[in-house]
Formats: structure tokens, sequence, C-alpha cells
């Protein structure tokens, strides 16, 4: 957070509020603004573009992305709302515009997943090709729990507060026919959630495939990294499930499923194909936790789990290694009778209506009429049931006060009970 009262110009280091332009007549001629002081006193490298409003967007920091040779940290006018923002300027290749207006289509067809980096704006300026998410700058990522030379296992309970969000993330880009591709630590941002449940984010540019993986930013991306995307250079829909089983195996048993160091090492193990990645784990992991693992990280895409059937088995191995369920069982759809209609469940229907085929019904003037007396038994005042019998002719018996009525004759009936009626005199 900051004080919006108290910003500082990047350029001549005059003081102003947040947002508002700088009267020194250079930073004028470039409608240069007052950025947050905390911004302006950093440490981070000089760009003449700091300062400067592209799209109603304040940049304040330059930040260093993988996936865009451009990432600033900005603040959207006038709310100061803060936002990363991906710049592709007009010298650039069209490939490098190409790439921020595929990510737009997709973060778009993702829609608002509460556990992926949402879409704030997108559009071609004079500036370049802009492309605005939700900012991950101050939060946390899980490289502070999990690390290459291993780390403390965590509760199983804690676990399931990163892995199941991980899992609905994986469900969402599945949904949407979407693949992350560079799921790792570093990729899975922390905020501080309500009491002791925090909220996970993925961030990082999600694609349409089928695409070519992204190269890995350090030896150990490659223990999240599946061995079609390792040595082929390929991803698929099970790419993102392989990463979310790899992070969730350093989370309960605190060492990665491979080995790390020598990095020749961890590539043999990639290449095993009848590798259990379970072996020398203690015997008292529960099997559901040893079928999820072997599964969700096997060596053949085909082997492991869909974007569905991952969330479903990492429930299943989390209740059985915690012991309890994450939710509790939605109860069952109570069936809603109509309102003004009475049924008594003593009497039997004589025919139920035809099942649903999905289609609307087709009428011809030669088709045979419904039948009439398909209907429901309706408890109806001795008036009303004396004069709706003594109007028609009806094949059928009635017993006390039970009538069946057909569909259209109950609409009668709620329209007649809904007209004022005239009571003659004694």
């Amino acid at each position: 957070m900051f004080d919006p009262s108290h910003g500082v110009c990047p350029s001549c280091h005059r003081t102003g509020r947040v947002g508002h332009a700088c009267t020194h007549r250079a930073c004028a001629r470039d409608d240069r603004r007052f950025i947050p002081e905390r911004f302006a006193a950093a440490d981070s490298p000089d760009d003449a573009r700091i300062g400067l409003v592209i799209a109603r967007h304040l940049l304040v920091e330059r930040l260093a992305r993988p996936d865009v040779d451009l990432a600033y940290r900005a603040l959207q006018l006038p709310a100061l709302l803060e936002v990363e923002l991906a710049l592709a300027p007009p010298e650039r290749d069209a490939d490098v515009h190409d790439n921020l207006f595929r990510q737009a289509l997709a973060l778009g067809r993702l829609g608002a997943s509460p556990h992926v980096t949402r879409l704030v704006y997108f559009g071609a300026e004079p500036e370049g090709t802009v492309l605005a998410t939700d900012s991950t700058c101050e939060l946390a990522t899980l490289d502070e729990v999990v690390s290459a030379d291993g780390n403390e296992a965590i509760d199983p309970a804690a676990a399931r507060l990163i892995l199941e969000p991980l899992a609905a993330a994986n469900a969402a880009l599945g949904r949407a026919q979407l693949v992350h591709g560079a799921i790792r630590p570093r990729s899975v941002f922390v905020h501080d959630g309500v009491g002791e449940k925090p909220h996970i984010v993925l961030g990082g540019f999600v694609r349409v495939p089928p695409v070519h993986a992204a190269p890995a930013e350090s030896p150990f991306d490659d223990v999240f990294r599946p061995p079609e995307q390792l040595f082929e250079h390929r991803v698929g829909p099970t790419t993102d499930g392989y990463a979310i089983a790899a992070i969730g195996f350093c989370l309960l048993f605190g060492r990665p499923p491979v080995a790390v160091h020598p990095h020749e090492r961890l590539v043999m193990d990639k290449r095993d194909r009848d590798r259990d990645v379970m072996e020398g784990l203690s015997e008292a992991v529960p099997p559901e936790v040893v079928h999820f693992f072997q599964a969700a990280l096997a060596y053949e895409p085909s082997e492991r789990f869909d974007h569905a059937g991952l969330s479903r088995a990492l429930q299943r191995a989390l209740d059985a290694y915690t012991g309890e369920e994450s939710e509790p069982r939605r109860a069952e759809p109570v069936e809603r009778v109509p309102r003004r209609a009475t049924v008594d469940p003593s009497v039997p229907v004589l025919e139920s209506a035809p099942a649903s085929t999905g289609r609307p019904p087709r009428f011809h003037r030669d088709a045979a009429p419904a039948d009439k007396w398909t209907s429901r038994a309706v408890a109806l005042p001795d008036e009303e049931l004396e004069e709706l019998t003594g109007a028609a002719d009806r094949p059928e018996e009635h017993a006390g006060s039970t009538l069946r009525l057909s569909t259209r004759e109950l609409s009668d009936l709620e329209a007649r009970r809904a007209t004022p009626r005239m009571h003659k005199k004694p």
C-alpha cells in the first residue's frame, strides 16, 4: 500500500499527488506523472517509460517476466488499481504482438476463474500492444516452501489448502481447452486469506494447445515438467496435472519425486518408463495416495488423469491422508410441489407423463390428441368437486374429495379461483 498524496516525479524528483502531472517544463512536455514514493526510491532498472501513462495505466516499476520482454507494474487511473502490464512496442516483430493477442484471447476464453490471473485490459495503442492482468507483485510464492535441496514436509491438511485450488485452476483450464505449460512453485502465488486459509492464484501465461513448451528458467523447473515436455518440447492436456502432482509430492513428502542433483540423474529418472515414484517411502502411506501419484506422474500421458479426474483423485487421496472430507456432502434436491395444487399422496397417478427427449415437442394438424386424463391427483372442496363433476361427463370414478385433473383443467381451476365470485343470499 502507499499514500496517494505522497508522489514523486521519477524524472525531476518533485513531489505531488500520485497520478497527477508534473509541472516541470520537460516533464510536462512528456506528460510525466507522479508515482508512489516507494517506487521512486526503489533500486530498479532505469526506464524512460516510468511515469508515463499508456492506455490509462501509469507505469511505476519495470518487472522481469519470462513470458514477455517488457513488463511493468502499473496503476490503473483514476482508481490507482495495481496491475501488471505487458507491452509490445510498435517496432517489435509481429510475433511479439501476436503473442499478447493470443494471451488476451486465452484469458478471455477462461473467464473469471478465482485461481488464475484475470484479464484487466487489452488494446492496441499508439505506444504498442498492451495487455494488463491482475498484479501478483506483492504475493509470496511456493518457492518459500518447496526447494531443490528438499524441504520440510507440511501437514496434509495444510497441503490441501494449496493443492485443491491448483486442481480447480487446472479444471478451469481444461473446460476452456487451455494449458498453462509452466506450472512450478515460482508461478503459484499465495494471498493471505481469512484466518489461516490462503488464497491460491496461478500466475503466468496460459496457452491454446498445441503449443511448444517455453524453456525452463532453472534446472529445478525440470522437476515439474513431464517427459514429453522435457525431451520433445510438447505441451498437452496432462502437462499441468503432472506439475501439480509434482508440487504435491514435494509438499507431502519433503522431497522432489526425482533426483535433482546432478541434473544428469534427473534426466535419467525422467527417461525411466518403469520407475516407481513411490519407491522408498513409508508403507504407512494410504493406497489412495500411492495410486494418485503413480498415475498423475506416469511416463505416458495416456496413463495420467484428465482435468476432472485429477480433482476427484486428489480429493480421494487427501481424504485418505487426513481422515476427513474437504467439503460436506451435498443434500439431495427436494422436488417442489406447485403452490396452488394440493397433492394427495394416497391417490396414485394412473399414468406418468412421457419422458423428456431434450427437444421441444412438435405439433401437427393430423397428430393424435394427447391423453387429457394424464393428470395429477388434487384435493378439492366439496363445492368445487360438485361443480366440476356435474359439468362434465367423466368416464373415471373419483373417491372422496380427490379428483384427477388434466393440466388444462387445473389451469382453468386456478383461473376460476382467482376470479371474484358472487354469493347468493340465503
